[in-house]
């Protein structure tokens, strides 16, 4: 909620310089008539007609004006943007008025509840409580429910906007306009506990919970449950006396039995897939039915697949296996943890703090004798397939793609991410080096520090004679230096095998642009604060706070004007801001989409031209 709060100095100065009335004339009534009218009232039951129900706000809406105020007479003023109606506070009461006009609710309520949800900005609707109780008004000041109720909540279940009031402990809904669409019933509502599914919100009545339509507000699970979680928009998962179950949101058939202690089912995965059940405190999977696919006596189930050849990945006494449907053991139940994926050939393996790798058929490619094993990617995770690099007695060495130990375990570090380039960077003591996969030493180790990136060279750093660290460029195939260690910063901007530019470089504080032969296309003359990688031949720039657009021969071809970009090109144009305003322009800097939207950041979908 976005107020701006003032004092009466304030607002007795802003009533010139904001162009606001210079006088407010409130209508104002006697609350003391209208607090008599109202005792004289009983409080209208659901069967009685709807008007009267609106008596109270009819009587707060029929008082005259009568009084002026001046801005000295406002305790503070709080503008809030609600289309242009604005609320102030006077003599302890809230009331409302328009911009530009003496139009005035006057101050008569004890408080007010603004917010930005999407409901009370698409239907010009505020909350207000007058003497305790709650109701809603239109931003014209007429009411839509009277203020009689003990709480009122605005929502857009399922996306359809709904008013629910409750009264005596009982909830009832009504939509934007006021009209009921439901009896006083309902203990509880979606707005209480947030339980919604695609068609449909969770209701509770007499303690039990069901869920009715958000169209037509019809049963559509009956409220037999002790509780409902909400799975999918298909699948609702149920509890009663302690059974847990799944039935479907659309017809409320029963999917899996309330026999269980638990049942999981991802969101993205089909029933049709099986669901994971617990009985007893053990786990297996089941069909629709109930009929067991894999039996319930294991401590976890993890990864599984069905049909003639459908497996699963167990834990049983805190050890980890694979077992077919039958419950035959295909990886043995015998490793301390294993790192399974349905779409890989290979498992990571672990018995005490030794780890080794074994395919699906339980077959050992990598023996289980190493205290760590990543593969290029890095990571502890599963090769696909080796190559691996593995580490004993804290050194490191590289395995082949049959886990072959190709170099001896002596290294201190190893760079898994740059298995796409010939060499393989390697740390020897505090110095980097290469080795090619056949694990032979290529250079000899001169370099502090060794970067990958997605382009194919290596940027390495080297002391100076000075002892600052500066940055070169060295080739992915022979390991040769193609620049001196002179740069303060190294951006890659193309392939390494791209013709032109493949990087920017900052030298003296100045930017300039290298070829892969280390030659400066652009001697450092540029003072840009950010470069950002080539897309459709642009490069984007920043600069005293703006961005613009380069081409590889570092000439400006997009003014440096705009507060935002989103980076890159797609199908030819991108997103720019001015003054948190987004549009879209081409790469020749021509404005395609007007720069006017409100948008934190233009969608990839108008990028993409979708």
């Amino acid at each position: 909620m976005l107020w701006r709060l003032f004092n009466k100095k304030a607002m007795h100065k802003a009533g010139t310089e904001n162009k606001k009335p210079d006088h407010f004339t409130i209508a104002m009534c006697s609350i003391t008539r209208v607090k008599n009218q109202v005792t004289r009232i009983q409080r209208p039951r659901c069967n009685l007609s709807l008007s009267l129900l609106f008596v109270t706000c009819i009587l707060l809406e029929s008082c005259s004006r009568n009084k002026t105020f001046t801005p000295e007479q406002i305790d503070s003023y709080a503008h809030y943007d609600f289309g242009v109606v604005h609320a102030y506070f006077s003599n302890g009461k809230w009331g409302f008025f328009r911009d530009h006009q003496d139009t005035i609710t006057a101050p008569i309520y004890d408080d007010i509840e603004l917010s930005y949800r999407e409901i009370e900005k698409r239907f010009n609707i505020i909350k207000v409580q007058y003497e305790g109780k709650w109701g809603i008004i239109a931003s014209n000041g007429k009411s839509v429910l009277p203020c009689i109720y003990e709480n009122i909540i605005t929502s857009f279940p399922c996306h359809y906007p709904l008013l629910f009031a409750k009264e005596n402990k009982k909830w009832r809904i009504y939509d934007t306009l006021g009209k009921p669409m439901t009896a006083f019933k309902y203990d509880t509502l979606y707005g209480d506990f947030y339980i919604k599914f695609s068609e449909g919100m969770a209701i509770r009545i007499n303690g039990k919970v069901g869920a009715i339509s958000c169209k037509d507000f019809t049963e559509i699970i009956p409220p037999v449950y002790d509780t409902i979680w909400v799975v999918n928009d298909v699948i609702l998962k149920v509890k009663n006396d302690n059974k847990v179950g799944l039935i479907e949101t659309y017809s409320a058939r029963i999917i899996c039995p309330l026999k269980f202690e638990d049942v999981d089912i991802s969101h993205y995965e089909s029933y049709n897939n099986g669901i994971r059940v617990k009985l007893n405190g053990k786990w297996g999977v089941t069909d629709t039915s109930g009929k067991e696919i894999f039996p319930v006596k294991y401590d976890r189930i993890l990864n599984y697949t069905l049909g003639d050849s459908g497996r699963a990945d167990v834990c049983l006494n805190k050890k980890y296996g694979s077992v077919d449907r039958n419950g035959k053991e295909i990886i043995p139940i015998m490793y301390d943890e294993i790192y399974t994926q349905q779409i890989v050939c290979c498992t990571l393996v672990r018995i005490g703090d030794k780890f080794g790798v074994i395919n699906r058929d339980g077959k050992i490619l990598i023996p289980v004798k190493y205290e760590d094993l990543a593969h290029w990617g890095g990571g502890n995770i599963i090769p696909l397939p080796p190559p691996t690099k593995a580490k004993m007695n804290g050194k490191w060495g590289y395995l082949d793609s049959t886990g072959k130990e190709v170099t001896p375990f002596k290294y201190d570090e190893i760079n898994t991410f740059c298995y796409s380039t010939s060499l393989i960077p390697v740390k020897y003591g505090d110095k980097w080096g290469f080795i090619d996969k056949s694990g032979k030493e290529i250079e000899k180790f001169l370099y502090d520090n060794m970067e990958c990136n997605e382009y194919s060279f290596f940027i390495g750093q080297k002391a100076n004679e000075n002892g600052n660290g500066n940055l070169g460029i060295i080739d992915n195939t022979y390991g040769k230096a193609i620049t001196s260690f002179i740069y303060q910063r190294i951006i890659p901007l193309d392939n390494f095998n791209s013709k032109g530019v493949i990087a920017a470089v900052r030298l003296n504080d100045q930017w300039g642009f290298i070829d892969n032969k280390g030659n400066q296309l652009v001697k450092p003359k540029y003072q840009f604060e950010e470069i950002k990688p080539y897309t459709s031949g642009l490069a984007a720039v920043e600069k005293e706070g703006k961005w613009g657009f380069i081409n590889k021969a570092g000439t400006i071809i997009i003014p440096i004007k705009y507060d935002e970009i989103s980076g890159f090109f797609s199908n030819g144009v991108t997103g720019v801001s001015i003054d948190g305003k987004w549009g879209i322009i081409d790469s020749t800097g021509k404005i395609t989409s007007p720069i006017n939207s409100d948008f934190d950041m233009v969608a990839e979908s108008e990028l993409q031209g979708d």
